[in-house]
C-alpha cells in the first residue's frame, strides 16, 4: 500500500475464525467411496448433522479457541458449530498481540504484513482469520452492462466491474447481428431456444423437468431481487412460475444492490433448464454467510455460485474448499462461474477487482469439491418465425468456440485431484479449470430485470453467469434420469465419460477459440481438455443417458457364495459369458461374472464398431481393470475363469449350483466406458467353483441403554448436565462384531464430543462397549422431545432413542 502507516491500536477490528475438519483422511476416504459404484458407501450421502459428528471440531475444541480468543481480550459475539466460526470483536493492539502481526492503513485500506500466527495446539482447528485486512473484494462472475464496438468479441470491453454483460445498445450497430427470438426491438435467445439448442427438449417433454420438491437449486447472492421481473419472464416465454423460497442467513434482506441483476439471472436460467426444480435464494451481505447456509442447510441438490473473489488470502480459500467438501459429502452438486476475464482473472487494487495482467485462475472456483463452469459463444440458425433450429455440436449454427472471456487455468493454491485426468489434461500438478462449459456469450440471452421497481424482459446478457446456473438446473435432469436426487460432486463421473471419448457420449468437445484477455495470453480450445472450456459443453439429452448409465452400473456379483449342505461332491458351472457391444458410459471397466440360475446359455455380441472381433473378457479380483476387443477374422469369444470362493454356511458340506457368468462394465473411481467392437460370438465360460464351508458369524443386534433418556427441568437458553447412553455388542459366541455408521440428535437436544467415547466406523467386538453423551439446550418453554438415530451393521438397524425434557 503506498503510503501506509502503522493502524491505530485502538481502529475496531471484526474478525470470523473459521475452525477447519477433523479426521481429514477419512474424509477423503468417504469422497472417493460415495463416488465409487464398486463401494459399500456409494451414493451413501451425510446429513449436516452427521457430517459435523464424524468431521467438526469436538465441543472442547471449540471452546478451547473460545477461550483463547476471550484471554486475548476479544469479544466473542457468536458461535456458529456447524458452521465452524467464532465471531468476535477487538482492536488492532488485541490484534497484533495475539497473532504475532502488524497491521498497516492507508486511507480506508487496512492489512496485516505478515501471516497471523497461533497456538500451536490450535494448528490444523483454525483454518482462516477474516477481517484482519480489507484488501480482497467480491464480485459477479460476469461483466456489467456496457454495450461493446463489436458484440461478438470482448476484447475491447472496458470498466468491468459489475455483473454480467447487456451488450443492447440505442444504436443499431451494438444489437447482435444475427435474428432471433425477437422482443421490444432486441433479439437474443429465449428459454426454448437454450432447450433446443441444446437438445433438452426430449428430456422435457418425456416428462424430465428437474428433480421436484422437497430437492432444490440454491443460489448464492449477495443482493435482493423483484420478484414481479421473475413472474414477467416466466409468464413471457411460457414458463411453469418458479416456486422461489428466500433464505436470509443474516437474520433478513439485505435489500438491493449492483448485484441485483446477477440474482434476477441466476434464477431465470437455473429455471428454464429445470422448470420442475424449486429454487431457493440464500441472500446475504456477506457472500461467504450465504455460501456456507446453502451448505450447512444441506437441503438443495445443487448449489450455483456466479461471484468470483479477488485479493483473498490461500487460507480464506482453503476455508471454503471445506464447506465445498462438505457439500459433496451431503450429495450436494456445487457449480461455479470461472469468470469473465479469461486467463487474466481478476487481482484486487485500490478497493475493487480489476482485470489481471497475468494469468489469474478463479481460487474459489478451483476448489476440487466443486465443478467450475466456463463459456462459450457461437452462431445459431434460425426460422422464419425467429425460432432456433441448430443443436449442440451439428452444422450449420451448433458449433461452438471458446469466448475468449471464459476464465480458467490453472490453480496455485489447489493441487490435481485424483479425477482429474484424461486427454489434454495438463501434466502440471495443480487443478486446472474449467471442468465443462455452455453458452456464455453470442446469441445471448432474454432475462426479467427490476426498472426502478417495475418489472420488464431485458435483452441482451450473457457471462459465465449464464452458465454456472444452466449446468445447476441442468443437474437436476442428470439427477432425475439417474433416479437419484443427490448426485455430489460430479467431476469423476464427467470426467470419465470425456476420457472414453467426448463423441459417443453427448459430450460436445470445443476446439476452437481462445481465453486470451487483456493481452494476458490464454489457452487455446482443442480436442480433449483444455482451460478455456473444460471437455467442453454437452447435448443434454445423449449426456443424461450417458451419465445415468454411468451413475447405475451393472451389479457386480462375486465367487462367494452361502453354500447349502449337498451330497454332489463336486460343485459346477457351465455359463455363457454375453459382451453387451453398445458403447455404455460407466467408469473404469470390470469384466466381471454375472451368476444367474441357468445350466447354459448362449449370447450374442452386437456393435456397430467393426464387423468381427474376438471380444476376450477379462476377471480380475479388483475393481479396477479393462474389458478388451481383440480384431480377428473369427468372431468367436470364449471367457473361461476357475475360482476358489470361500462359502459361507453354519454346516459343512459342498454345494451344486449352475449359473450363467455376464461380463459387464461396472464403475469405479473414473468413468471409462469402454465401447465394445461389433461381434456376433457364441462364448461358453466355465466356472468351476469349490466352496469351503466356514462360519462366518454375522453382526448381532446393537444392545443400547437406556431406551428414553430423561433431562428433566433446564431453564430456556442454558445446557443441561451430560448424560450417556450406551452401546454396546453382545457376549455371545456367534455374535459378530457391529461397525458404527454415525449418529444425530434432533430438536432440542445435542451430541456432547467430549463425553463420547463412540465414533463413526467403530468396529465393537462382542462384549464392547462405547458411550454417546447428549444435553438439552431448550430454546421454548414446555415439553420438548427428540430422538437420537444411531446408524450401524447390526440387525436391528437403526435405533432411536426417545429424548425427552421440560423449558422453563
Amino acid at each position: 500500500m503506498a503510503g501506509a502507516v502503522r493502524a491505530q491500536s485502538s481502529m475496531a477490528l471484526q474478525l470470523t475464525i473459521v475452525l477447519g475438519v477433523r479426521n481429514q483422511a477419512a474424509l477423503e476416504q468417504l469422497l472417493a467411496d460415495q463416488q465409487n459404484p464398486a463401494s459399500p458407501r456409494y451414493h451413501q450421502w451425510l446429513t449436516p448433522g452427521e457430517f459435523s459428528s464424524r468431521f467438526g471440531p469436538t465441543d472442547k475444541q471449540v471452546e478451547s479457541v473460545i477461550e483463547w480468543l476471550r484471554g486475548e481480550g476479544f469479544e466473542v459475539t457468536s458461535v456458529n458449530r456447524i458452521g465452524r466460526t467464532i465471531a468476535a470483536k477487538g482492536d488492532v493492539g488485541r490484534a497484533e498481540g495475539a497473532f504475532s502481526t502488524t497491521l498497516m492503513s492507508a486511507g480506508a485500506s487496512f492489512a496485516n504484513t505478515t501471516d497471523p500466527v497461533i497456538p500451536a495446539e490450535f494448528d490444523g482447528l483454525i483454518i482462516s482469520i477474516m477481517g484482519l485486512d480489507n484488501m480482497h473484494a467480491v464480485v459477479p462472475a460476469g461483466l456489467h452492462r456496457v454495450p461493446p464496438a463489436q458484440p461478438q468479441s470482448s476484447a475491447q470491453r472496458k470498466s468491468e466491474t459489475l455483473a454480467l454483460a447487456d451488450v443492447t445498445g440505442s444504436s443499431p450497430e451494438n444489437a447482435p447481428q444475427m435474428p432471433a427470438v425477437t422482443y421490444g426491438g432486441s433479439t437474443a435467445f429465449g428459454p426454448i431456444d437454450v432447450e433446443t439448442f441444446y437438445d433438452e427438449t426430449p428430456l422435457l417433454t418425456g416428462g424430465n423437468t428437474g428433480s421436484p420438491s422437497p430437492d432444490c437449486i440454491a443460489l448464492d447472492e449477495d443482493s435482493d431481487y423483484l420478484a414481479s421481473a421473475v413472474t414477467l419472464y416466466d409468464s413471457t416465454f411460457g414458463l411453469t412460475p418458479a416456486a422461489l423460497t428466500n433464505v436470509y442467513p443474516d437474520g433478513g434482506s439485505p435489500g438491493t444492490n449492483g448485484d441485483e441483476t446477477e440474482t434476477q439471472l441466476d434464477i431465470d436460467y437455473a429455471h428454464a433448464t429445470a422448470p420442475g426444480t424449486p429454487l431457493h435464494m440464500y441472500i446475504a451481505g456477506s457472500l461467504y454467510d450465504a455460501i456456507s447456509q446453502s451448505v450447512t442447510d444441506g437441503t438443495c441438490g445443487a448449489i450455483s455460485i456466479s461471484f468470483i473473489f479477488c485479493g483473498a488470502s490461500s487460507s480464506f480459500y482453503t476455508g471454503l474448499d471445506t464447506l465445498f467438501a462438505q457439500a459433496s459429502t451431503q450429495g450436494q452438486s456445487v457449480f461455479i462461474a470461472t469468470g469473465d476475464w479469461g486467463a487474466a482473472g481478476l487481482q484486487y487494487s485500490n478497493g475493487s477487482c480489476v482485470t489481471g495482467t497475468v494469468r489469474n485462475a478463479s481460487e474459489m472456483a478451483s476448489s476440487p469439491h466443486v465443478t467450475a463452469v466456463g463459456g462459450t459463444t457461437f452462431a445459431p440458425q434460425f426460422n422464419i418465425s425467429g425460432n432456433d433450429t441448430s443443436v449442440v455440436g451439428v452444422e450449420p449454427g451448433g458449433i461452438e468456440s471458446a469466448w475468449d472471456a471464459s476464465g480458467g487455468g490453472a490453480s496455485t493454491i489447489f493441487a490435481k485431484p485424483t479425477w482429474q485426468t484424461g486427454p489434454g489434461v495438463p501434466a502440471d500438478s495443480a487443478r486446472d479449470i474449467p471442468d465443462v462449459a455452455m453458452m456464455a456469450w453470442a446469441p445471448y440471452v432474454f432475462i426479467g430485470a427490476d426498472s426502478g421497481g417495475t418489472p420488464i424482459i431485458q435483452c441482451c446478457w450473457g457471462g459465465t453467469s449464464l452458465a454456472s446456473p444452466l449446468w445447476a438446473g441442468y443437474s437436476r435432469e442428470l439427477a432425475e434420469a439417474s433416479g437419484s436426487t443427490r448426485l455430489g460432486l460430479l467431476n469423476p463421473t464427467i470426467y470419465g465419460i470425456a476420457s472414453a471419448g467426448v463423441a459417443d457420449y453427448g459430450i460436445e468437445d470445443v476446439v476452437n477459440g481462445s481465453n486470451t484477455y487483456n493481452d494476458v495470453t490464454g489457452y487455446t480450445a482443442g480436442p480433449g481438455y483444455d482451460q478455456a472450456t473444460g471437455w467442453g459443453s454437452v447435448n443434454m439429452n445423449e449426456f443424461a443417458a450417458a451419465f445415468s448409465s454411468a451413475t447405475n452400473p451393472s451389479p457386480t456379483p462375486t465367487s462367494s457364495s452361502s453354500a447349502t449342505p449337498s451330497r454332489t461332491p463336486t460343485p459346477t458351472s457351465t455359463a455363457t459369458s454375453t459382451r453387451t457391444a453398445t458403447p455404455t458410459a460407466t467408469r473404469t471397466a470390470t469384466a466381471t461374472a454375472s451368476a444367474t440360475r441357468t445350466a447354459t446359455s448362449t449370447a450374442t455380441a452386437s456393435s456397430t464398431r467393426t464387423a468381427t472381433s474376438t471380444a476376450t473378457a477379462t476377471s480380475t479380483a479388483t475393481p479396477t481393470s479393462t474389458i478388451t476387443a481383440t480384431a480377428t477374422t473369427t468372431p468367436t469369444a470364449t471367457a473361461t475363469r476357475t475360482s476358489t470362493p470361500t462359502a459361507t454356511s453354519t454346516a459343512t458340506g459342498t454345494a451344486t449350483q449352475t449359473a450363467t457368468a455376464t461380463a459387464t462394465a461396472t464403475a469405479t473411481g473414473a468413468a471409462s466406458p469402454t465401447p465394445t467392437a461389433t461381434a456376433t460370438s457364441t462364448a461358453t465360460a466355465t466356472v468351476t467353483a469349490t466352496p469351503t464351508a466356514t462360519s462366518t458369524p454375522l453382526p448381532a443386534a446393537l444392545q443400547f441403554t437406556p431406551a428414553t433418556m430423561k433431562f428433566g427441568k433446564v431453564a430456556t437458553g442454558q445446557t443441561s448436565s451430560v448424560e450417556t447412553v450406551t452401546l454396546s455388542t453382545p457376549q455371545k459366541k456367534k455374535a459378530g462384531a457391529i461397525t458404527l455408521q454415525g449418529w444425530i440428535a434432533t430438536g432440542d437436544f445435542s451430541v456432547s464430543q467430549e463425553s463420547t467415547t463412540c465414533f463413526p466406523d467403530m468396529v465393537l467386538s462382542p462384549g464392547q462397549s462405547c458411550t454417546i453423551g447428549l444435553v438439552f439446550q431448550p430454546t421454548v418453554t414446555g415439553a420438548r422431545s427428540g430422538k437420537l438415530t444411531i446408524e450401524d451393521n447390526a440387525s436391528n438397524n437403526q435405533q432411536v432413542i426417545k429424548l425427552k425434557g421440560t423449558g422453563e
